[in-house]
């Protein structure tokens, strides 16, 4: 089952989607529709309603990780950010996350694409699951997943080269090892969509 746009940001509302990451998630959505359109106009196996649902869900747990993250540092600044950025209070956060790790079996310390796959492929969205499972992942490949993994790594808030965003990661996180297999990904994405960077950007 593939939810819709509507269920997807019912999704996104139920389960506290930050607000920062519910932009960032419609970017990578068009983002992806669109070069999912391309590979499609040209004679790819690509599933533009399955992109766009994985677009915007493939964050769907990242808010309960970071809280989660940050409550056991006892980081109470980067609490404070994060509290201005939640729909709601960062305890009805920690308290969905702990009803989800007790309901799904999880490890409080597991990182967003496999909880939000966990939870996804249990909600019978798993037709989208997997993707949302793999979109970190050093995938090279003109799939549904492949599209997704692209996207996101284009799209902070903004649509920007793989070289400015991954600068960007290094230099706030250290060494990156997705940079080099994602303008792989972008080469045979591109190629195969017959579209180029700037016509993301102009279109998206």
């Amino acid at each position: 089952m593939i939810p819709t746009e509507k269920e997807c940001i019912e999704l996104q509302n139920r389960f506290h989607m930050f607000e920062n990451i519910k932009k960032h998630s419609a970017k990578v959505a068009r983002v992806g529709v669109y070069v999912a359109q391309c590979l499609e106009n040209n004679g790819y196996d690509v599933d533009v309603s399955i992109v766009n649902a994985a677009g915007l869900l493939h964050d769907i747990t990242k808010a309960h990780q970071l809280v989660n993250e940050a409550s056991r540092r006892n980081d109470y600044q980067q609490l404070e950010i994060y509290e201005s950025l939640s729909p709601v209070p960062l305890n009805d956060v920690l308290q969905q996350w702990k009803d989800m790790c007790s309901l799904l079996n999880l490890n409080d310390d597991l990182i967003h694409p496999y909880s939000g796959a966990k939870l996804l492929s249990y909600l019978g969205f798993r037709e989208i699951s997997d993707i949302v499972e793999k979109h970190i992942e050093p995938l090279v490949e003109i799939s549904n997943t492949g599209v997704i993994c692209y996207a996101d790594r284009l799209v902070g808030l903004n649509i920007v080269t793989l070289d400015e965003r991954f600068d960007y990661i290094e230099q706030k996180y250290g060494n990156y090892t997705l940079r080099r297999p994602s303008k792989e990904l972008e080469k045979v994405l591109l190629s195969a969509a017959k579209i180029k960077f700037e016509d993301i950007k102009q279109n998206c």
